[in-house]
């Protein structure tokens, strides 16, 4: 972690005249990122595009690790985040490919998985569990990366970045439920 930190700073040096300049990019960026990926999501019926502007939001989050770059725990929140939503997007997408091969039919739709929990329980209660932790709701990872994430900016002291977060994220869980 230190060396990543060793290589930002060694990145970063030559821009550091113009942090202010890519510091106010990036939280832009990351508010249009967060809001575009969570409404884009809530009128999807398509489970794979659902999932795709979910993505969009959730890189919005990484980079709210990213905004917090002098902060050794702004990066570390970043690389908690990108971990546990990199194994979260693996668990869910590896539930529905090896649904599309139990069945023999393309998952497109969230009314595809109806009836799921009566005919392949386990497979339905391990997404609703990825499910769960793409909303953060706690003890699941997804809760923890989320967290991490908002303390960092916390301690920044970017409380209207902290409010918008906390708002999609509640406005997520709608769809992330209409899943479950």
């Amino acid at each position: 972690l230190a060396a990543l930190c060793m290589l930002i700073n060694i990145l970063y040096g030559p821009l550091s005249g113009m942090q202010e300049s890519w510091y106010q990019i990036v939280f832009f960026v990351s508010i249009a990122s967060i809001s575009l990926g969570t409404f884009s999501a809530i009128r999807q019926t398509n489970i794979k595009r659902l999932l795709a502007y979910s993505s969009i939001a959730h890189m919005g989050f990484a980079l709210i690790g990213l905004l917090s770059f002098p902060n050794l725990d702004g990066i570390q929140s970043l690389l908690i985040y990108m971990l546990i939503y990199l194994a979260t997007t693996l668990g869910v997408f590896s539930c529905i490919i090896s649904l599309e091969l139990n069945e023999g039919v393309s998952i497109n739709k969230i009314d595809d998985l109806s009836g799921l929990s009566k005919k392949h329980p386990f497979t339905a209660f391990t997404m609703a569990m990825f499910m769960f932790s793409y909303a953060g709701i706690p003890p699941l990872g997804g809760f923890f990366a989320k967290f991490y994430i908002f303390t960092s900016v916390l301690e920044q002291e970017m409380y209207a970045l902290a409010i918008i977060g906390l708002l999609t994220t509640v406005i997520s869980a709608f769809y992330y439920l209409k899943i479950i």
